[in-house]
């Protein structure tokens, strides 16, 4: 994953609530493999929402989707999950650092 993508990631996730919630889903349940469609109605959006804001899920890796059987299938990984949330908690602790200077020498 390049920084830039990630970057853009981090962005879309504090802008979208849609993004968010659904990798709150994703986290708490690691595990699930499902439909497009079926994603969708466990957040009360369409799927056509779910697809068009899962977008940047899908480019930086933490959400695979492939077609099985004629259907759209969401997964997560996890591992992708990890090197993303190393990258924002670095970001945020780099914001802070600066915040701290700052504050530092005023």
């Amino acid at each position: 994953m390049r920084p830039a993508e990630l970057d853009s990631f981090y962005r879309r996730t504090l802008s979208s609530n849609l993004l968010a919630d659904t990798l709150v889903l994703f986290r708490n349940n690691p595990g699930l493999v499902d439909t497009v469609d079926a994603v969708a109605r466990r957040l009360g959006v369409s799927p056509m929402k779910l697809k068009a804001e899962t977008d940047a899920m899908r480019r930086v890796g933490i959400l695979k989707e492939e077609k099985i059987s004629g259907f759209d299938i969401l997964s997560f990984d996890l591992a992708a999950d990890e090197v993303v949330s190393r990258h924002v908690g670095e970001k945020i602790g780099k914001m802070r650092t600066r915040k701290g200077k700052g504050k530092a020498g005023r």
